[in-house]
């Protein structure tokens, strides 16, 4: 056999060439067939929950206000991409954007995208919140912010560590996940033309929410109202004004001289009617009479007349006058803030009556902010200044904020749904000097936000179940674990590799 016979090639040049226009042409159709199914995927798609726990899928509810949602809404999630809940926020908000293309959804981490999230901070105003975590609904200009701090419901749960003292340490745990509650009732406020209102009553000396004052002023107050949606303005009850029927919530913020008993009239028309009220005393009208004691105690609410001090909780320069009161109590204000802390300044006592005499079937009044177990009641003032008289003073847990509720009462047609109280102690913790101090700001938040509630409107989306996986491992367990991932196993390629490059020599 000759050499040329045995290198001739086995295909002619147009068997190759024929095998070439194959090869291509079902290349060609591969990527035709790829094209209209992903063509008629994006306009023809079936979405399906297979989570064991249905956690993705919406409510009927939620359903039909993505329906019904009239114009483009636009969804701002701010938040950082390393904390616990961001999976569960961005999931659900797809899950809402896929069923409807109007809302649309923009993702910034404040880490991440340092220049997208200075301009969303400058565009919504939101350079007071700093770092913190929101998502923020806007609708033509309508804006409701959700706070991270509400999307969880949490308890404090023990853990192994000791503090210095001895005593176990808590941290705190998320039980269940709020999100489609808060994103669907931020939807509805956002679409609706309604406008919920909060009016401040003035003509007593009370903080103005319209003043700048670095000290007394409440305009950082008022912003954060704006911020949930309420509109603020100020009213005054005098002669034949009454309240409005607009008025979505009534703020009493610090008087100093005493409400008519026409006033006090208005005022208790207006809770008997399902108003939502929010009172703050404050260390000015200390040693008088506002008479809205008397209203208070027939909400089942006693107002002091000492100051609460506690020493073991107050800061260095203060001489005993402020507290930093720990916030322990699981109520729907203070869950989300538990571990927190609140900053006040000379507190009243305000607390609950305990009696049965009034109608406790339908009012329940909850204590929800106290002092240490170390304070102390202090009647006396000089210069100033409260005096401390260690003999005299009582000591204790004393309670420095009430909530209030009333649901309906059979036979009476509450126009606005059940009542709400908050009555504080003090007011001073909102005001434009410690608002911004320790979770001040966040407290006044939920104080409103549990006030104007309407979760009502949102039956049948319950809270999700958070499921959390934990490994303990005592600190040999951790050596060993840390020993495995950091050196054995990298040894043993290490070593694999040169057996290898030895065998290979030889």
């Amino acid at each position: 056999m000759s050499k040329a016979a045995v290198t001739s090639p086995s295909f002619s040049f147009s068997r190759r060439l024929g095998a070439g226009v194959e090869v291509l042409i079902a290349c060609l159709s591969v990527l035709a067939l790829v094209v209209m199914v992903n063509y008629l995927a994006v306009r023809h798609y079936w979405r399906k929950d297979f989570s064991a726990s249905q956690r993705w899928t919406l409510s009927p509810r939620t359903l039909k206000v993505l329906e019904s949602l009239p114009a483009g809404v636009k969804v701002l999630v701010y938040y950082h991409q390393d904390d616990r809940l961001y999976s569960e926020v961005t999931d659900l908000l797809r899950e809402y954007a896929a069923r409807n293309p109007r809302l649309r959804l923009e993702l910034v981490d404040p880490n991440r995208q340092p220049v997208e999230a200075n301009l969303a901070r400058t565009r919504y105003n939101l350079a007071a919140l700093n770092q913190r975590n929101l998502i923020l609904f806007d609708c033509n200009g309508k804006i409701k912010t959700v706070y991270q701090q509400d999307l969880g419901d949490y308890d404090l749960e023990p853990t192994a560590e000791l503090s210095e003292t001895g005593q176990t340490v808590f941290r705190r745990r998320a039980k269940n996940f709020k999100g489609e509650q808060l994103f669907t009732s931020a939807l509805i406020h956002v679409i609706s033309p309604r406008v919920l209102k909060a009016y401040f009553v003035q003509g007593h000396g009370e903080h103005d929410p319209a003043s700048t004052d670095e000290i007394m002023g409440y305009s950082k107050f008022a912003h954060l109202l704006r911020e949930n949606g309420l509109e603020t303005a100020t009213l005054t009850l005098f002669g034949t004004a009454e309240i409005p029927n607009d008025c979505h919530l009534l703020i009493i913020a610090g008087p100093r001289t005493p409400l008519t008993q026409d006033e006090l009239e208005k005022i208790a028309r207006y809770l008997n009617q399902g108003g939502r009220l929010m009172v703050f005393l404050n260390y000015r009208s200390f040693g008088r009479s506002l008479n809205l004691e008397s209203l208070m105690a027939a909400w089942g609410v006693m107002v002091g007349e000492r100051f609460a001090l506690d020493p073991a909780n107050a800061t260095p320069t203060s001489q005993f006058q402020d507290l930093v009161v720990p916030i322990t109590e699981p109520h729907a204000v203070t869950r989300p803030l538990l571990m927190g802390s609140a900053h006040l300044l000379l507190p009243r006592v305000v607390s609950a009556i305990k009696s049965s005499g009034r109608a406790a079937e339908t009012l329940k009044v909850d204590e929800i902010l106290h002092t240490s177990n170390e304070g102390i009641l202090v009647k006396d003032v000089e210069n100033g200044r409260p005096v401390i008289n260690p003999a005299s003073n009582p000591r204790g847990r004393f309670s420095l904020m009430v909530a209030v509720e009333k649901g309906a009462v059979p036979g009476v047609r509450a126009e606005r749904g059940s009542t709400r109280l908050i009555v504080g102690g003090d007011s001073m913790f909102l005001s434009n000097q410690l608002i911004e101090s320790r979770n001040n700001r966040d407290l006044g938040g939920h104080c409103l936000n549990w006030l104007v509630d309407q979760t009502y409107l949102l039956a049948g989306i319950e809270p999700r179940p958070l499921q959390e996986y934990r490994l303990d491992l005592t600190r040999r367990q951790l050596l060993t674990l840390n020993a495995l991932l950091l050196g054995a196993l990298p040894g043993s390629v290490l070593l694999l590799g040169t057996l290898v490059w030895l065998r290979r020599r030889k």
